[in-house]
């Protein structure tokens, strides 16, 4: 590889400027970090100052020593919880509310994950006639069924209407059935509707904040369509809602409406803050109404669903619930069948045999080359041939001097001499898109890999951070990833490999480049992706290099190659129907150059 004068001033310069630039960005992000430290420190103490000094916690030991059915009455905030072997549901009796959930078998910062941030589930009932009341403020008598599993939380208003809000925790599942009965002797609601609003808020769950962020979006299934959105938008429903979901990148926040009764139009207001440091990633409020004509009880079941993101155990729930998990969406929807029915089941067969999916995520780099390999051969056996005939388009180049068209013909019909179709080459490149595509959701969005070690990497659905900067770089972040690198890297020696076998490309300013722009960006792209994306590239970057020269030294004959030359150039030359359009617009572009030249003259 040959560098001229000016390129490498460019390159010391750029490396200078790297060096200011991290220097400069040092010293301010100390200097920003010093003053958040004191925002949150003034935050903190004002939140502690203002914390209630009511609030009583029942131990699930405690409840669990009560008999069933017993009944708690306090106007004071009191904490009740529920749990299987999945999930444990804390509630508040003010409200009666969910106040949080407890993932068992996930962990954050070694701390069980918690979702149903900021919960609340409100509406809106006539305590008398006159008087309006909202069930968020009023402190509900508790009944707990250990038995069932389930907390009823009542209360009664003055005009002598009850309230029910009822809570069962299904066993072995990530779901709560949720009754809201009322048993009325008069009308309490306005013009017999009730309005509720349940908000939400996602908080970070993986170690990159930004990225987190990025992944989180709202999800839901209107009429009979599932649909989603990833930035702030505020949303009114045209058709009647199956559910909806405040969904990050490995779990979600999710209430499935009632089958009996039909909500109307629902509005929708889905927020991310501002703020690059807050830990909450977004924030869900909904609003949507039901009307009854005649009666004035009801009884609403409604289903509260805070789960990881897994394909096996959303797959199995109606109006395409599963489709929370992002293993294609928009651009890439035409992905998701692949991940779905090809790459997830084999993944998950290696991973009943193979213990450590590093390992897992090596062979189906090796598996996805292998059937591909139909497709790809030709193109690598084309690009070896060209780089043994890469001597003789030199001496021809060189030959033709500055006769572009006429270097084109004689290429082409050394080409055909050598039985090489250069457009053969481009089957690899564009399997590239759909295999991006596929394995870039895939790795994004496959929760059995989270936690997962391998090798240096702490969590293969991270980034692999082998250091961390102390600081911020604009688009590429606060750490370094190495398999990025190392990803990086043999893109740029494979990109190499193949412009020195095809000298077209090599001669054309526009591809010139490509070998060193893409793996660039690719280290910024890619730094906070998930490692096991970086691994995949990785390995598939060495095995195509392995490859080609596997092709080049092993299978190639060049002396075969040659002899087929020489004696196709005694051969009566026939050319294809493409062969003979390509050189017809050749021959009109060289007499269309030389009308033009004598023009000048």
């Amino acid at each position: 590889m040959n560098f001229d004068k000016n390129t490498i001033i460019g390159w010391i310069c750029l490396a200078l400027l790297f060096v200011a630039f991290f220097w400069y960005n040092t010293s301010q992000q100390q200097k920003l970090l010093e003053a958040q430290k004191i925002k949150e420190d003034s935050i903190a103490r004002v939140i502690a100052a203002q914390k209630p000094k009511n609030t009583s916690i029942l131990s699930t030991n405690t409840i669990n020593n009560l008999k069933a059915n017993d009944t708690f009455l306090s106007q004071v905030e009191q904490i009740h919880s529920l749990e299987n072997d999945n999930v444990k549901v804390y509630f508040t009796n003010l409200g009666g509310q969910i106040s949080k959930i407890l993932l068992k078998k996930y962990l954050f910062n070694q701390q069980p994950v918690v979702l149903g941030h900021n919960n609340q589930f409100k509406y809106s009932f006539y305590e008398t006639p006159q008087k309006i009341n909202q069930n968020n403020i009023l402190y509900f008598n508790t009944i707990f069924d250990s038995v069932q599993n389930k907390i009823t939380y009542s209360y009664t208003t003055t005009s002598g209407n009850q309230i029910q809000q009822v809570y069962t925790l299904e066993p072995n599942s990530y779901k709560v059935k949720f009754n809201l009965i009322f048993n009325a002797k008069d009308d309490v609601f306005l013009n017999k509707d009730i309005t509720i609003n349940w908000n939400v808020e996602s908080v970070q769950q993986e170690p990159g904040l930004s990225y987190d962020k990025q992944q989180t979006n709202f999800c839901f299934y209107e009429g009979d369509d599932f649909d989603y959105f990833t930035g702030e938008k505020t949303y009114t429903s045209e058709k009647p809602l199956k559910w909806i979901s405040l969904s990050q990148q490995f779990f979600n926040n999710t209430l499935i409406f009632p089958d009996n009764k039909v909500a109307s139009i629902a509005q929708v207001q889905f927020d991310k803050p501002n703020n690059d440091t807050s830990t909450t990633l977004a924030s869900l409020h909904t609003k949507f109404s039901y009307h009854f004509e005649t009666n004035p009880s009801l009884n609403l079941g409604f289903t509260f669903m805070f789960a990881p993101n897994d394909l096996r155990l959303l797959e199995n729930e109606p109006n395409d619930i599963a489709k929370i998990v992002n293993y294609g969406r928009g651009l890439y929807a035409f992905v998701r069948p692949i991940n779905v029915y090809i790459l997830d089941p084999f993944f998950n067969f290696i991973a009943k045999y193979i213990t450590s999916f590093g390992w897992c995520i090596l062979i189906l780099t090796i598996f996805i080359k292998i059937i591909t390999a139909p497709l790809t051969y030709s193109g690598y056996v084309s690009s070896a041939k060209m780089k043994v005939l890469k001597p003789e388009l030199d001496a021809l180049k060189a030959k033709m001097g500055s006769n572009q068209q006429g270097f084109a013909m004689e290429q082409m019909k050394l080409f055909r001499e050598a039985g090489v179709n250069p457009l053969s080459g481009c089957v690899p490149a564009l399997l590239i898109i759909p295999i991006f595509g596929s394995l870039f959701n895939f790795f994004n969005a496959n929760i059995v890999i989270r936690g997962e070690h391998f090798l240096w990497v702490k969590d293969l659905s991270s980034y692999d951070s082998l250091f961390e900067f102390g600081f911020t770089i604009p688009f590429y972040g606060s750490h370094f990833s190495l398999f990025t690198f190392l990803a990086a890297i043999t893109t740029f020696l494979s990109s190499m490999y193949n412009m020195s076998a095809t000298p077209a490309a090599a001669d054309n300013p526009a591809f010139k480049y490509m070998p060193y722009i893409f793996p660039f960006v690719m280290l910024f792209m890619f730094n906070s992706t998930p490692a096991a994306l970086n691994i995949y590239y990785t390995v598939a970057n060495v095995l195509t290099i392995l490859i080609q020269l596997v092709i080049q030294k092993y299978i190639i004959d060049h002396n075969k190659i040659h002899a087929k030359i020489n004696e196709k150039r005694k051969q009566p030359k026939k050319k294809s129907g493409w062969q003979e359009r390509y050189e017809k617009m050749l021959e009109t572009q060289k007499k269309v150059e030389s009308m033009k030249n004598k023009g000048k003259k």
